[in-house]
């Protein structure tokens, strides 16, 4: 159904999605074996259905067989957003071998100010990044660079656009294979061959929702919710590598010098996440 679809989504793409291994990997070996994932931007209506006992049920279900393989203890998601429940809840499931479910909900912004368990893993259920209603750059900004993230849009055209948006900001480095003419025009040859090497990816999805919507904005606009998905590292793909002893001499040459940093993050401001009811984004 439409309600599985973005349990169903998480558990699936994460479970064979190359840029999830390494940190599910050492979130299993970690002292607490807690898998930690924030969902940015949630609200009560489009992820949480008006029924969090619903919604821990069907993120138990669909992610038990992850948390068993890894040997997870606890599986911990937290909805975050502004559309949140005005009482933060706390739903547990027992998912088996002394795996946990906590499903959590935090009614705030995602910027400095957030109070939360860190996360290993972010997700975005059909943000809208592009969207002139929202504006995303402090919610983005204050994210760290190197985790791995999973983004679902509702049409092809949709999730090309949040893509370009996330690389002409430097918060996604890596553009997926198949996309890269789209983006970068015909300097888009130019990169990887054949994606060899990629982290990203960008495609449609087989956990998608089955029915078939109408945008409330045009008519003609049809959607399945959920349809395609991408991911990836967040930021510049180098913060997931070790910083080599050159680079570290060259940084500290540069300070040593008064020059300028090697490379400048750059940053948007804006008020962060905020999903108004609009049915194309649920």
């Amino acid at each position: 159904s439409d309600f599985n679809s973005s349990p169903a989504t998480l558990a699936n793409i994460i479970t064979d999605g190359p840029c999830y291994q390494e940190v599910l990997l050492s979130s299993s070996r970690s002292k607490r074996k807690e898998l930690v994932v924030h969902v940015i931007g949630a609200s009560y209506e489009a992820e949480l259905w008006y029924n969090l006992e619903d919604a821990a049920d069907a993120y138990s279900e669909a992610l038990e067989n992850l948390a068993i393989t890894k040997k997870f203890r606890k599986v911990r998601i937290i909805f975050i957003g502004p559309e949140c429940p005005k009482d933060d809840v706390n739903e547990e499931r027992d998912m088996g071998n002394n795996t946990r479910l906590i499903l959590e909900t935090s009614r705030q912004n995602y910027d400095k100010s957030l109070s939360t368990t860190a996360a290993n893993l972010l997700v975005f259920f059909n943000p809208g990044f592009t969207c002139p209603d929202y504006d995303w750059g402090s919610a983005l900004s204050h994210i760290k660079p190197g985790t791995p993230f999973l983004v679902t849009t509702n049409t092809e055209m949709e999730g090309i656009s949040d893509v370009q948006y996330l690389h002409e900001r430097g918060w996604m480095d890596n553009i997926p294979p198949g996309i890269e003419d789209i983006i970068m025009g015909e300097s888009g040859g130019n990169m990887k061959e054949e994606g060899k090497g990629c982290t990203s990816f960008f495609s449609e999805n087989p956990y998608a929702g089955s029915r078939v919507r109408q945008s409330g904005t045009m008519a003609n606009d049809l959607y399945v919710k959920n349809k395609w998905v991408f991911g990836g590292f967040f930021g510049k793909e180098s913060a997931t590598k070790p910083v080599s002893s050159k680079r570290k001499n060259e940084e500290k040459s540069n300070e040593d010098q008064n020059l300028p940093p090697l490379k400048k993050k750059h940053k948007v401001k804006g008020s962060g996440n905020s999903k108004k009811k609009n049915p194309a984004l649920i």
